[in-house]
């Protein structure tokens, strides 16, 4: 059964719009498309129709089990993916969380850079 809030989700990610620019482009708060890619909430028809035309699909490609939708290099990986041991998979899994962290601590390591050279600056 699919499971509308991870499509949701992976379409957003494979457009590369951010939750909150979803929501603006929808009308709604962004805690609406947290609630609904989190699974606690379900979104009307009229709701997911306007999302999947934010998106650029249809209705019909969103229920669609074809991974066409998804950007080539995620196609690729799948498919690498699925020839691995069940062992393997498991350790594919910890090294993208531990990806996943890194991003995270890089990202925020550049915000703080930022904000300390926009501050230095203005001191002058």
């Amino acid at each position: 059964m699919l499971d509308i809030g991870e499509r949701l989700r992976t379409l957003r990610k494979v457009k590369k719009i951010s939750a909150n620019k979803l929501a603006k482009m929808l009308n709604v708060d962004p805690s609406t498309i947290s609630k609904i890619e989190n699974s606690s909430s379900m979104p009307s028809i009229e709701l997911l129709s306007r999302a999947c035309n934010a998106l650029g699909v249809t209705l019909s490609d969103f229920f669609s089990e074809d991974q066409s939708l998804m950007s080539p290099k995620t196609q690729k990986l799948i498919e690498k993916i699925s020839e691995l041991s069940d062992e393997s998979i498991e350790h594919l899994e910890k090294q993208a969380e531990l990806l996943k962290i890194k991003e995270s601590l890089d990202k925020a390591t550049d915000e703080t850079s930022v904000t300390v050279l926009k501050e230095g600056s203005s001191d002058s």
